[in-house]
């Protein structure tokens, strides 16, 4: 059954919220100044309640009187729908409204200038620290916050810090940004070791446009400086200040009045008790007593009804799941398990027991996959771990993620497993186990190991060679097809999805002539970019770990180009990605909001790109830890917004099995694709960042919200878009649907057109650091354009065309490999100092220049000779990639470092741009 809101609430207006209205308060002041008292009464409410399918719309907050006098009450309640999760905090019901989030902030240090917005961008999850300073030479550094208008500042406060790298600050004021002046009160207020949020006491009120914080250590030298997360700067506004959000359509407004014993508490209870459909709801609550007006906002999300059936057809899992029946009813098919480790199931040499009878871990095997099983999931264990009894010694780093001694063994290891969870019966012989049980029939799929790319001594998967890994997957391939023909093997997950990588499990051959790609029955492969959206992701987190670079291509490019590889090598394999997602609060983390905004989006572009199978990483966690925010559930096992936004995709999705086609729009902030289901359609669509309109027009169709709350209406472009997706289904009118499929058609055409210019134009390419590499360049899926190899001996001639000058030959230090990083275009590299030239000629034209170099330092990079004069590109050393755009003329072009330069070149490309297109 399907629960529906009245039909005075059909009318589309919850979208408002793109640009929030203000219910007046009617007769709000101020709050009193601060007294130091505290609040007389407080409101506190449960932030998020979540309710399953049609429960009833009642909710409660508690009043709570700290006096030892009773204290009347006068309350305000509204309920709205909220499709896009409000999430602004309300006034600080002592200092007010916090006037800086939002503004312009940036800092200065070493006298360069840092256009760093973190401190005011309203996240907290973003924080600006300095370069490091090995020689303890940084004494001070200045931030400074731009207010927008002369402002009265009553109280300030800070968000989390790195409270180890930040000692004291002075605060100063100004009305023009030029001259400051010291705040009386607020001189070398210190903040060293003070964790997490810290006010900042102001002594008196004081007018301010810009403020300057100044850091420093009495003229004592460091390491480095941070500022904290947020800084949050007060005042008390009259009026609207205590105004609701408006964020859809009203569902109920009350009044309410009580009276609060002393030193009592009271729940008030209200709501008018009908059925809510699926959706979010946010509850506001204003309360006016003792002279003070306070806001307490609740969401209340409410489940979308189960699935029919979860099928192994199903497109979609969790990792790690603790719970299966909770997964199966938000809609997951499949589960990714880490547990079936070889050390947790075989102590001793010839020793196998799955059903926690050995130790030391003691893990239930046997339990946990009958229950995923009798769920109706289908999962996919990771075979993985060295146990102690095959560890080398001494072991790199963790002993358990070493190659093991024998690799054979490994294939010991996958038969006995797959012997007892497969569809096949054995005899007793060929089992080690003491209850002899096989062919439970639990698991039909198994990837053997997890991200054996992660090769880094200290943290990584895989502490060896890849050449040693693919030799012990061939013995476990091969063993998991002798314990059970008609399981499906899948390769160790890869961390990434660089081209070059998948190439290995081709290129490395076994001494039969076999590859690892004609074992591998699926290709599995990993991606993170916690802090960037979606579509614009340029950073794979998880890969690197620390100082992830950012890389040549989007998210979305590498996507395309890994489907194209799959298709040119082994078309009809499967590709999964078996991990993404988000953190919601980690050390790399957005918020809860951004993750429910963000899931939906990563896993419909990962599908459109021709993906069969996503992976959300995973289920349960909102620690700070790296990854332990990731999941959908908290630690306390509620449901994040994130699960009802996964819940609705997988509802909206369910049986699409065909990629879908993409809308193109003048608008590039509109992202929208049809899918088809059934020969019906589904829009999706969404805004990448902030607010749009869908530029459409589809008569009455359905459209369901991000956490399911669905409305019959006319779709125009008057329908506004936000970060969270919509979905329209039952387009009323064929002819609509095939005006899409045109405009995706006219679309793909003048991008095969371009695509076309692409493959015919001539980008220079150069490669620097081993005259051995061969490196392409991917410009599109299809095309390769070749590098040109250069090392540090080669010097410029007319002949040639390219090489550094021979004047600063001095300068140019040698050649240098760091394999760890495996692609070979950012493995190479030349040593410059400061003052080396390289020198190429290239075609004339208009073109969009990319440098991969690292620094030591943030240094100008010099560009030589070009028409127009010459181009200064800051290289910053926290960055690797360097993209700036140049106009060629008959001249060749030189790059020259420098004078604070000391680093590398890794390579350099000019690719046309294409002015037919534009």
């Amino acid at each position: 059954m399907k629960f529906f809101l009245p039909l005075s609430l059909l009318p589309f207006l919850w979208l408002l919220l793109c640009a929030p209205a203000l219910q007046a308060a009617g007769t709000d002041t101020p709050n009193p100044a601060p007294s130091g008292m505290g609040i007389p009464l407080e409101v506190s409410a449960t932030p998020q309640v979540n309710l399953e399918t049609g429960a009833k719309l009642i909710t409660k907050v508690v009043l709570t009187n700290s006096t030892d006098q009773p204290i009347s009450a006068a309350l305000d309640v509204l309920v709205q729908a909220d499709p896009a999760y409000y999430s602004s905090p309300p006034p600080h019901p002592v200092y007010g409204v916090d006037i800086a989030a939002g503004k312009q902030s940036w800092v200065v240090c070493d006298g360069k200038l840092f256009q760093d917005n973190s401190l005011t961008d309203g996240k907290p999850w973003t924080e600006f620290g300095s370069p490091w300073h090995g020689d303890k030479s940084l004494k001070e550094m200045t931030a400074y916050v731009d207010l927008g208008a002369i402002t009265r500042v009553t109280h300030m406060s800070f968000g989390a810090c790195d409270a180890k790298w930040i000692w004291k600050v002075d605060f100063a004021t100004s009305a023009d940004g030029n001259a400051y002046t010291p705040i009386d009160g607020m001189q070398d207020m210190d903040f060293h070791l003070k964790w997490g949020p810290q006010e900042v006491a102001v002594p008196q009120p004081f007018d301010a446009r810009f403020l300057r914080l100044r850091l420093h250590t009495d003229g004592e030298g460091v390491n480095a400086m941070h500022l904290p997360s947020e800084m949050h700067v007060f005042t008390r506004l009259p009026g609207d200040m205590w105004a609701f959000p408006m964020t859809g359509p009203t569902l109920m407004q009350e009044k309410l009045a009580r009276t609060v014993p002393a030193n009592g508490a009271v729940t008030v209870d209200f709501g008018d008790g009908r059925l809510l459909s699926p959706g979010d709801y946010l509850v506001a609550v204003r309360s006016q007593a003792a002279g003070f007006t306070q806001l307490a906002y609740q969401h209340l999300c409410v489940m979308p009804p189960p699935l029919p059936k979860v099928t192994r057809d199903s497109r979609f899992g969790l990792n790690g799941i603790e719970f299966p029946k909770m997964a199966v009813r938000e809609g997951n098919g499949w589960v990714r398990f880490e547990n079936l480790k070889w050390p947790f199931v075989s102590p001793a040499p010839g020793v196998y027991a799955f059903d926690g009878s050995v130790g030391p871990w003691h893990v239930k095997h046997d339990e946990i996959f009958r229950s995923y099983h009798e769920a109706g999931m289908h999962t996919v264990p990771y075979l993985f771990l060295t146990p102690s009894y095959l560890v080398p010694k001494p072991p790199k780093g963790d002993g358990m993620t070493n190659p093991p001694t024998d690799l054979r063994q490994y294939g010991d290891f996958v038969f006995q497993t797959v012997a007892r969870y497969g569809s096949k019966k054995h005899p007793a012989e060929d089992l080690l186990t003491n209850d002899k049980v096989s062919g439970l029939g639990y698991i039909d799929t198994y990837e053997l190991w997890n991200e054996p790319d992660l090769d880094d001594p200290g943290w990584g998967s895989w502490k060896g060679p890849l050449d040693d890994y693919y030799k012990m997957f061939r013995y476990g391939a091969e063993a998991a097809k002798k314990a059970d023909p008609n399981v499906t093997v899948t390769n160790a997950g890869w961390s990434g999805m660089d081209v070059p990588l998948m190439e290995t499990m081709r290129t490395h051959k076994y001494p039969d002539g076999k590859c690892p790609l004609d074992f591998t029955d699926v290709l599995s492969v990993h991606y993170y970019s916690f802090r960037a959206e979606p579509e614009l992701a340029r950073v794979d987190d998880k890969t690197y770990r620390e100082g992830a670079p950012e890389t040549r291509n989007t998210f979305e490019q590498d996507l395309d180009l890994l489907v194209a590889w799959r298709d040119r090598t082994k078309p009809q394999m499967p590709l999964w990605i078996t991990e993404t997602g988000y953190d919601s609060g980690g050390p790399r983390g957005v918020d809860e909001r951004l993750q429910a905004a963000w899931i939906p989006r990563d896993m419909m572009m990962i599908l459109a790109s021709g993906v069969d199978k996503v992976f959300l990483f995973r289920e349960k966690g909102s620690g700070s830890g790296l990854f332990s925010a990731s999941g959908v559930l908290r630690d306390d096992n509620s449901q994040k917004p994130s699960w009802f936004t996964y819940a609705t995709l997988m509802r909206q999705l369910d049986g699409v099995t065909a990629r879908p086609v993409k809308i193109p729009f003048s608008d590039k902030n509109v992202r929208a694709y049809l899918w088809m289901r059934g020969g019906k359609a589904i829009l999706t669509a969404w805004a990448i960042k902030g607010t749009a309109s869908l530029p459409v027009r589809l008569g009455r169709c359905t459209v369901t919200d991000a956490f399911g709350m669905e409305r019959n209406m006319t779709v125009d472009p008057s329908l506004p878009l936000t970060d969270f997706p919509v979905y329209i289904t039952d387009i009323a009118n064929p002819g609509d649907v095939k005006a899409l499929e045109a405009q995706a058609r006219a679309g793909a055409e003048q991008e095969k057109r371009r695509l076309d210019r692409l493959a015919r134009s001539e980008p220079s390419l150069f490669a620097f650091g081993s005259a051995d590499q061969v490196s392409t360049l991917n410009l599109a899926p299809g095309i390769e354009k070749k590098f040109t190899p250069v090392v540090a001996a080669d010097r410029y001639s007319e002949a040639q065309g390219y090489g550094f000058e021979a004047q600063s030959a001095g300068k140019v230090l040698g050649n240098k490999n760091e394999s760890w990083r495996r692609n070979p275009l950012i493995a190479n590299e030349v040593i410059l100092a400061a003052g080396a030239r390289f020198r190429f000629k290239t075609p004339p034209g208009d073109y969009v220049m990319q440098i991969g170099a690292r620094s030591e330092k943030d240094t100008p990079l010099f560009i030589r000779g070009l028409d127009g004069g010459d181009q200064t590109l800051p290289l910053l050393s926290t960055r690797e990639i360097f993209t700036t755009t140049v106009k060629v003329g008959a001249s060749p072009v030189t790059l020259e470092t420098g004078p604070d330069f000391f680093g590398a070149l890794c390579w350099l490309s000019l690719v046309p741009i294409d002015r037919e297109g534009e």
